[in-house]
């Protein structure tokens, strides 16, 4: 690791960072790792308390074939929840016109004041959810968000270890370059998984450099 740092650092000396206690930071705040507290443990039992993406995957192919869908989903947080940003998204622009600005959620839509073809994107919406979750479980990527939040963390540690002065989203996600070594390296006390190889984490920087850079050119709605 100190190799690929020194190489990115391009002859400049390294700050006397220690470099292992930023990492193991970085680990505790994604909840990739745990710091032994008692604060950790209650975070650890609350999560594993919520419904794992298997789980998910199965309410929310049931809630796609349920009588009314909207009412079972009131009825369990974690549907609520995976069902309101995306009725959000679907019906957003369609129902501002449509009913005088009315916000669309799982709060003012009713199933009985639906039409036939809105009630089968509902459906629809509840089997595109189930088909996230059910890839996250073939994936095996348990870990996914955590790996997603800590890829920027990592970046901005790396970037105030080799003095790298630009934007972070134009750090390389080549395979073989200095930040995805560095990257690699710092996750491997996590233990061998496909989700932590070089290759791996190339191709989720990837993902996030290009869809925050997406999310940059698209025109401010305020």
């Amino acid at each position: 690791m100190r190799v690929a740092l020194a190489r990115a650092a391009a002859g400049r000396s390294l700050p006397p960072e220690d470099v292992g206690a930023g990492i193991l930071a970085i680990l505790h705040a994604t909840e990739l790792a745990s710091d032994g507290s008692a604060a950790s443990a209650v975070w650890t039992a609350l999560e594993a308390a919520e419904p794992g993406d298997a789980e998910l995957r199965d309410r929310f192919l049931a809630l796609a074939e349920a009588d009314d869908p909207l009412s079972e989903a009131h009825a369990q947080p974690a549907l609520w929840i995976g069902l309101e940003g995306a009725i959000l998204r679907r019906f957003g622009t369609r129902r501002r016109r449509a009913r005088h600005g009315e916000r669309p959620s799982l709060r003012t839509l009713f199933w009985s004041r639906l039409d036939a073809a809105e009630r089968r994107e509902i459906r629809a919406l509840c089997r595109k959810r189930a088909h996230s979750h059910g890839r996250r479980v073939r994936r095996g990527g348990q870990a996914d968000w955590r790996l997603t939040t800590a890829l920027p963390l990592l970046a901005g540690l790396f970037m105030r270890l080799t003095g790298w002065r630009q934007a972070d989203d134009l750090l390389p996600y080549a395979r073989r370059g200095h930040f995805i070594g560095f990257c690699t390296a710092a996750l491997a006390p996590l233990g061998p998984h496909r989700s932590l190889t070089a290759t791996a984490l190339s191709r989720r920087w990837e993902t996030a450099v290009k869809a925050r850079r997406a999310e940059a050119r698209e025109p401010w709605m305020g």
